[in-house]
């Protein structure tokens, strides 16, 4: 299961419960920015966590527990809207989708410079980075 949360910018706190489900553990899977500025603070005696976020950023947390069928796994990506991306599904095998955070493609155009002046070209890099900071894709 995977879902998408909007969420206020500063400090959010985010209190859990997984009806049916025992031994629940969460981790902060990836971040927009990287997992050192966002604050990520997880209560395992409280089922629930903290994180800070500002305009345009997220984060996706992982959630895993046991159920009368076995092991199960959810994840969460909670964002505060505005000029960034999200990247989705998260985690990916194979395949993954790029989009804004707000929908609005002119926004990805602040700040870019233009590569090619006659034909109002534009490019954006992309770095795939995985859970522990290494560049897998550029």
């Amino acid at each position: 299961m995977y879902t998408v949360n909007s969420v206020s910018q500063g400090a959010t706190k985010v209190n859990f419960n997984w009806a049916g489900v025992s031994n629940i553990t969460c981790v902060q899977s990836s971040t927009n920015p990287p997992v050192s500025q966002t604050g990520f603070i997880y209560y395992p005696g409280s089922q629930s966590f903290w994180f800070t976020l500002s305009k345009g950023q997220s984060i996706s947390v992982k959630f895993s527990g046991t159920s009368s069928c076995g092991s199960v796994i959810a994840n969460r990506t909670f964002n505060v809207p505005g000029y960034g991306y999200i990247v989705s599904p998260n985690p990916a095998q194979s395949q993954i989708t790029i989009s804004t955070s707000t929908g609005d493609q002119s926004s990805m155009m602040k700040g870019l410079q233009p590569i090619n002046a006659n034909t109002s070209q534009y490019i954006q890099i992309v770095k795939i980075i995985d859970a522990s900071g290494t560049v897998v894709k550029r």
